[in-house]
């Protein structure tokens, strides 16, 4: 079948034959996004920066997807858990993560890590190197919680993540959990 990329096929995809696009369905889905470097809605919090491409209306409240910037060794949020589901995928330098089941860990740039809604999760940057990484929500919706986030980390803000020696079992556990 020969292919001709600016013809919109209704029966199937030439890619993959099992995906049958309708246009009737196309109609109705949100229009594409674009964003070029420096556009997006930033959210400056102290020493983390998330900025915010694509959300809520844009995607047909399917996701959201936002870059996430934290300067060297800086704590992230408090180790909590919600109902919507995360895609990482580290852009630049090492992200330390915290996941239910597996503790604390190093991803490396090129790592991507999915974490399910209700799992217990956190992340932050213990290198000597800014870090940056790639969220994708789903669905969307916790855009809308930028702002009290963004309050939150004003009147508290983030510290060092490498600081005194935990003890050893909450160096293990992780700090305490935060519900969402």
């Amino acid at each position: 079948m020969k292919f001709n990329r600016r013809e919109i096929h209704e029966q199937s995809s030439p890619i993959c034959e099992s995906a049958p696009i309708h246009l009737n369905t196309m109609e109705k889905s949100p229009k594409a996004v674009i964003r070029k470097p420096g556009e997006g809605r930033a959210y400056k919090m102290g020493r983390v920066t998330a900025v915010f491409m694509a959300d809520n209306e844009e995607t047909g409240h399917a996701s959201s997807i936002s870059e996430w910037w934290l300067e060297p060794n800086t704590e992230g949020p408090p180790i909590h858990k919600h109902p919507a589901s995360h895609l990482y995928y580290v852009v630049k330098g090492a992200l330390t993560v915290f996941l239910e089941g597996k503790g604390w860990f190093e991803a490396e740039k090129g790592t991507h890590i999915y974490i399910p809604g209700g799992m217990i999760h956190g992340f932050e940057n213990r290198s000597s190197e800014k870090v940056g990484f790639l969220m994708i929500n789903t669905p969307a919706g916790f855009e809308n919680d930028m702002p009290h986030i963004t309050e939150y980390w004003r009147v508290g803000p983030v510290g060092d993540a490498i600081r005194r020696k935990a003890p050893p079992a909450q160096a293990e556990q992780g700090p305490q959990l935060t519900s969402v």
